[in-house]
């Protein structure tokens, strides 16, 4: 028999706490999950903690009208509804559920970061040791000048340390924040897979921070600072997306335009 309750849910529109007449129909599996893909086991777990904690996807719902029948959106239910209104409240300000709108969504979006960062840290821990040979090269040239000839010191310098921060935002800022993120979502991962805690909804927010920090990460930079897009030799500096883009091409490049200066300053 399935059960009909007055709940709670988080209307989009006003933004306020409303209340509908729903049925609610369980949409989990009984005894063992006969699967090996973990993301499916992680879409099943996210599903029951949701329940757990009273909290019902729009998918286990259907809506009844006056007349006491049960009627079926046309379209998709994404709206999750509550037990306790508080929750609800806080819950739907946080909007946390508007972007995780079903238990799918949950583990797909855990899947898909953690093949991001997987894909670049593998790239950036090939390019590692490239990279730091460069910045090695970079120091010698700014040491060298120092050393014997002040003026050409003062003329690259400014080149060669937005240079050496060009590698350092390959070996530095994104390898730190990437496998920071990664580790996030590993350990997100392990939680939802074996259930470690019935805090769903504090998992969730925690996979909300992982994706806005990795947003943030891969902003482009470019090769160089300068304060137009085009050289003097007419070389354009393009932007570099870590995510997308050749690590080894980025460093073949930054060693070209070093290479390229320091010659004409010879």
């Amino acid at each position: 028999m399935f059960q009909e309750k007055e709940m709670y849910f988080f209307e989009k529109h006003s933004r306020k706490v409303n209340t509908q007449k729903v049925v609610i129909m369980p949409k989990m599996t009984t005894g063992e999950l006969l699967t090996t893909n973990l993301y499916d086991i992680i879409e099943e777990n996210s599903r029951m903690c949701l329940f757990e904690n009273n909290i019902f996807p729009g998918d286990m719902i259907t809506l009844k009208n006056t007349s006491k029948n049960l009627i079926k959106e046309r379209k998709q239910n994404n709206n999750y509804y509550f037990v306790n209104r508080e929750l609800c409240q806080e819950v739907g300000i946080s909007l946390v559920l508007d972007y995780f709108y079903n238990p799918r969504t949950i583990s797909c979006n855990l899947e898909e970061y953690l093949s991001k960062t997987d894909h670049i840290l593998k790239k950036i821990l090939a390019s590692y040791d490239t990279c730091k040979a460069l910045e090695a090269e970079l120091i010698n040239d700014i040491t060298a000048a120092y050393t014997v000839n002040k003026i050409k010191y003062i003329g690259i310098y400014d080149f060669c340390i937005q240079s050496i921060e060009a590698m350092n935002f390959v070996t530095g800022y994104s390898f730190l924040k990437i496998s920071g993120i990664n580790r996030d979502l590993e350990e997100i991962k392990h939680v939802l897979l074996y259930r470690e805690n019935n805090d769903i909804i504090g998992t969730l927010n925690k996979l909300m921070d992982c994706i806005i920090k990795y947003d943030d990460v891969i902003i482009p930079v470019t090769y160089c600072k300068e304060n137009d897009e085009i050289s003097e030799e007419g070389y354009k500096y393009q932007k570099f997306f870590i995510d997308r883009d050749d690590i080894s091409e980025y460093v073949s490049n930054v060693r070209k335009r070093k290479n390229e200066l320091l010659g004409k300053m010879n």
